[in-house]
């Protein structure tokens, strides 16, 4: 193979700076992560993240699960979900990032992707959180004015009631904050209507998942199915009930 050939593969092979990087662990040993928006986007909307050849047919294939706190200890959510089959997105990129919109990251690690949201979406405030700054992370100072990072416990959010219009959460709140408690709070937090996009562990038998948990709160809670037919751990809701 003719030399520049190689090093012209080399140049292609090459990180650039949208990366997904380990930068430590919490004080409970979690992996603390500095990932870029490319990768949120490419995690929280797989269905709006392919291009190319296969573009058309994942929106043909994609389908969203409606998921009512199916679990067995609980007959209010007894009846199996119902399938919704919609080539629109729930929650897309779009709406979730609405003009002069807020939008809360819980759980950001370095704040990359949050650093990537503002810089994309300059008419959004992108408030970010993490409850490692200024221990673990160094809190990270942001130039842009729609940009706020701050240490927060997701049991007890300093922001008023009814405050973001959207919340993310990667690798995070979904896996490590399953609990009524956390729930609770988020549901506080954001606004009636309100959409949400995290991934979730794997639930235990006869255990609330994350997904359960916001349906008990008020939320409708879809479940992404993706292109081999199986459901992804990714949670996506809409606050239709607040108290």
């Amino acid at each position: 193979m003719p030399e520049f050939f190689i090093e012209r593969l080399k140049k292609i092979a090459k990180k650039g700076p949208e990366k997904n990087v380990k930068i430590g662990q919490d004080t409970q040993g979690i992996e603390i992560w500095n990932r870029s928006f490319s990768v949120l986007k490419r995690k929280l909307f797989p269905e709006e993240s392919i291009e190319g050849f296969f573009k058309k047919r994942a929106k043909k294939t994609y389908e969203y699960w409606y998921t009512p706190a199916f679990t067995p200890f609980d007959p209010q959510y007894s009846k199996p979900p119902e399938i919704i089959k919609n080539e629109k997105p729930i929650a897309s990129l779009t709406e979730c990032f609405s003009k002069n919109g807020r939008v809360l990251e819980l759980g950001c690690g370095g704040g990359e992707a949050a650093a990537g949201m503002a810089s994309k979406h300059k008419k959004t405030e992108i408030f970010a959180v993490d409850h490692e700054w200024g221990k673990k992370i160094p809190l990270r100072q942001s130039p842009r004015k729609n940009l706020h990072f701050s240490e927060e416990s997701w049991y007890n959010l300093s922001f008023p009631d009814n405050y973001f219009d959207t919340i993310f959460s990667l690798q995070g709140v979904g896996r490590y904050g399953c609990n009524d408690e956390t729930v609770k709070e988020l549901t506080r937090v954001a606004k009636p209507g309100a959409l949400l996009r995290v991934d979730q562990e794997r639930g235990l038998i006869e255990k609330p998942t994350f997904n359960d948990l916001l349906a008990k709160h008020g939320w409708d809670t879809y479940h992404l199915r993706g292109i081999d037919k199986r459901a992804t751990n990714l949670i996506i809701g809409i606050l239709k009930n607040k108290d």
